[in-house]
C-alpha cells in the first residue's frame, strides 16, 4: 500500500495500525474483534466509533484493493479534519457549560462559531467529538422543549403576565440554533397574535427582546441602553417600560435617565385645538399617541383597560386632537 501511488489518495483517509499475532496486545485485541479464517495477514477497518466494519485473513492488492477501501470508506462516515476536531470540541465543551448554568445563550453562541460545519445534528461523522456533539444538542432540544411547555401553561387565558409572553419571545430569539425548540415557540406566540388583545403586548415583549439582546453584541451596549430608553418612551406608564427601566439600573443607568426621556415637558401654556406642539412639547404628543394606541388595542377585550390610558391622553393633553379621540373612545366605553 505504501508504494502504489494509484491508492494514496484513499489511504491517506485511513489510520494504519499494525497488531503483531505474536504480541501480548494481540489476545485483547482478538476477543474484541474476532476475525474471520485463521491464516495471516488479516485486515481490520475499524470505525472512529470502534465498530469493526471488517475483519479477515487473506490479502488484497491492485484493483481489488481500491475497490475495498472505496467500499469501507462509504461507511465510515464523514473524516473531520484537524481543524474541525479542534471547532467541535471547543463547541462541546461551551455547550457543556452551558448546560451546567442552564443558560442557552452560551450554547447558541458555541454553535454559531460551528455553523460552517453544518447542522451538529447531522454531521454524520463517526469520532467521538461529533458523537458528543450531537448528544449535547438532543439534550439541549429536550431541555428547550420543556421550558417552552412550562411557557405554555403561563400563557393561558386572555391576560397572561407580561414576563411570560417576554420569556417566550426570548426563547425563539436563543433556540433560534435548534430548530425543533424554536418551531414550537413561534407555534405559540402565532397563536397569541391571533387574540387581538394581546398583541399590543406582543409588541412591547418584542421590543424589550431587541433591546435586551444588543447587550451580547460587541459593544452594543450603548445601544442597547439607547434602544431601552426608548422602550420607556414608546410604551409608558407600560410592563415593557417598567422592565425597561429595571434593567437599565442593573447597566448602571439611573430610573431618572428613563423617567425624563418621556415625562412631559414643564407647563408654559397649552396648544389650541387642531396646533400641533412644537420643541419639547412634541413628547407630549408623542407619548398622548402612544397613550391612545393602547387605548385603542384594549378596547374590544379588555374595555377597563382601554378607558385607564383613555383617561391618561385625556389628563396629559387636554386639549390635542388625541385627546378628543380618547373622549369618544371612552364615550364608546361607558
Amino acid at each position: 500500500m505504501n508504494t502504489d501511488l494509484s491508492i494514496r489518495p484513499l489511504v491517506v483517509q485511513f489510520v494504519p495500525l499494525k497488531v503483531s499475532t505474536d504480541g501480548p496486545e494481540w489476545g485483547d485485541w482478538a476477543r474484541r474483534y474476532p476475525p474471520e479464517g485463521r491464516g495471516i495477514p488479516i485486515i481490520y477497518i475499524v470505525r472512529a466509533d470502534g465498530k469493526m466494519l471488517y475483519g479477515k485473513t487473506g490479502a488484497l492488492n491492485g484493483d481489488a484493493l481500491r475497490l475495498f477501501m472505496v467500499q469501507q470508506l462509504s461507511q465510515a462516515g464523514r473524516i473531520l479534519s484537524d481543524q474541525e476536531v479542534t471547532l467541535l470540541a471547543n463547541a462541546v465543551e461551551a455547550m457543556k457549560k452551558a448546560q451546567e448554568a442552564d443558560d442557552p445563550s452560551l450554547a447558541a453562541k458555541a454553535i454559531l462559531a460551528t455553523k460552517k460545519l453544518g447542522p451538529l445534528a447531522k454531521l454524520s461523522s463517526f469520532a467521538k467529538v461529533a458523537n458528543e456533539a450531537e448528544d449535547l444538542i438532543k439534550k439541549l432540544t429536550k431541555q428547550g422543549l420543556a421550558q417552552v411547555e412550562k411557557s405554555k401553561d403561563k400563557l393561558a387565558g386572555d391576560a397572561p403576565p407580561f414576563e411570560a409572553v417576554v420569556e417566550l419571545v426570548e426563547m425563539e430569539r436563543v433556540y433560534a440554533f435548534l430548530p425543533e425548540v424554536k418551531a414550537a415557540a413561534v407555534a405559540i406566540a402565532r397563536d397569541l397574535k391571533k387574540k387581538e388583545s394581546l398583541r399590543e403586548t406582543l409588541e412591547q415583549a418584542e421590543a424589550f427582546d431587541r433591546a435586551k439582546a444588543l447587550l451580547v453584541v460587541p459593544n452594543g451596549k450603548s445601544r442597547a441602553v439607547g434602544a431601552l430608553k426608548q422602550v420607556a418612551v414608546r410604551f409608558p406608564d407600560s410592563p415593557a417600560a417598567k422592565m425597561a427601566g429595571e434593567q437599565l439600573s442593573k447597566l448602571g443607568e439611573t430610573a431618572v435617565a428613563v423617567n425624563e426621556a418621556a415625562k412631559p415637558p414643564p407647563k408654559t401654556g397649552r396648544a389650541t385645538s387642531g396646533e400641533k406642539p412644537s420643541g419639547s412639547s412634541a413628547s407630549v404628543e408623542k407619548k398622548a399617541t402612544a397613550y391612545l394606541k393602547m387605548a385603542r388595542t384594549f378596547a374590544e377585550k379588555r374595555p377597563e383597560k382601554a378607558k385607564e390610558y383613555a383617561q391618561k391622553v385625556i389628563d396629559l393633553a387636554p386639549d390635542l386632537e388625541q385627546a378628543k379621540e380618547a373622549k369618544e373612545l371612552l364615550d364608546s366605553l361607558n
